[in-house]
């Protein structure tokens, strides 16, 4: 989802509360990321946009506890590298050598 911080952050709140009241399931937080998709943007920086959006806001409380990680590179969603191409391209490189080296062949 591409949205202005405060209503991603909304979002994957009620999402979070969705998952745990209906299906009893949490989200695995070291796989829980804010993309930031612009790489002039420092770590610093996002990281400061995100705790402070959250501290403004209570009902986003349960993602304070959390510890979301933050990128402007790039994540993985379900599996696929998603963000700049030089980030996507390095992933699918590394994995495609990885996976050469599995091969049996």
């Amino acid at each position: 989802m591409i949205a202005r911080l405060s209503k991603a952050l909304s979002c994957a709140a009620e999402m979070e509360k969705i998952l745990k009241a209906d299906l009893d399931m949490d989200l695995n937080v070291p796989k829980f990321y804010v993309f930031f998709p612009d790489t002039s943007f420092s770590l610093d920086t996002v990281r400061c946009a995100l705790d402070s959006a959250v501290r403004v806001d209570p009902a986003l409380a349960d993602l304070a506890a959390m510890g979301a990680g933050v990128s402007t590179d790039g994540m993985h969603v379900a599996g696929v590298p998603v963000g700049v191409d030089a980030w996507v391209k390095t992933f699918v490189a590394k994995r495609h050598g990885q996976s050469l080296l599995m091969s049996p062949n």
